[in-house]
């Protein structure tokens, strides 16, 4: 998550994780584009057989007349290392935030643990189910709603009007800890975005859950400038959670 970037308003982000037998690598020349608000989620495991300390290191590729995945070109925001102890964490980068405006992204990650005799401790797997989605106030007469979670089109509707309610058919979203949720409404030139709407499954500084599961949630998302006429939706959603 990014709340401030460098002195520039966009950053091109690269991470690193480097460890024995490991060497992963996300942004690749250039980096990935990052303003302030803006999240990147990263869903991938990373086996780490020797159970050893990783290292996570976050840069900004500041040479955009030289794209290179060379580490001595960009600029180190921070580093830290993730020991091998299981449970979900959360740390900002730079470790010390030297006034309310500077740099200063938070990275969310999820550790766990794998014995190979059926006693160890793998990661939670959530899943997302959107259960309705309502049309308060349509855009136009009959919307095209689509919705995305973590920038991947879900779910889609092409004729909502208000006062409209739609249970799309039960769908288990797999999703990581930090999950973004778009409505959009779709349009014959472009898309318009009725509103985001971001949240951490799992909060470890304080060991619970921040959205609890199993429990019935919603977010009512609306947008009445930039755009022509107004929008509200509701959707409702719920978060289950298993065990692989």
């Amino acid at each position: 998550m990014c709340y401030e970037t460098t002195s520039e308003t966009t950053d091109d982000i690269r991470i690193e994780i480097r460890g024995p037998g490991i060497e992963k690598d996300w942004g690749g020349k250039g980096g990935h584009d990052m303003k302030d608000g803006d999240s990147w989620v990263i869903n991938e495991i990373i086996e780490n057989p020797e159970n050893q300390q990783v290292l996570f290191l976050l840069y900004e590729d500041d040479s955009p007349y030289q794209k290179s995945t060379n580490s001595l070109l960009d600029d180190l925001i921070g580093r830290f290392t993730i020991p091998p102890e299981v449970g979900v964490f959360t740390r900002d980068l730079p470790d010390i935030l030297s006034s309310p405006h500077t740099t200063h992204y938070q990275i969310s990650y999820e550790v766990g643990r794998d014995t190979g005799s059926g006693n160890g401790t793998l990661p939670h797997t959530y899943y997302l189910t959107i259960q309705s989605v309502k049309c308060n106030d349509a855009q136009e007469s009959r919307d095209e709603i689509f919705i995305k979670i973590n920038d991947e089109n879900v779910w889609e509707e092409h004729n909502l009007k208000s006062g409209e309610t739609k249970w799309p058919s039960p769908q288990y979203i797999t999703v990581p800890t930090h999950v973004k949720m778009e409505v959009w409404e779709r349009d014959t030139s472009s898309s318009d975005r009725i509103g985001t709407y971001e949240f951490d499954i799992y909060n470890s500084r304080f060991n619970s859950t921040l959205n609890n599961v199993d429990i019935p949630q919603s977010h009512v998302f609306k947008r009445d400038s930039g755009i022509v006429g107004d929008a509200k939706y509701t959707v409702a959603y719920i978060i289950s959670q298993n065990r692989e």
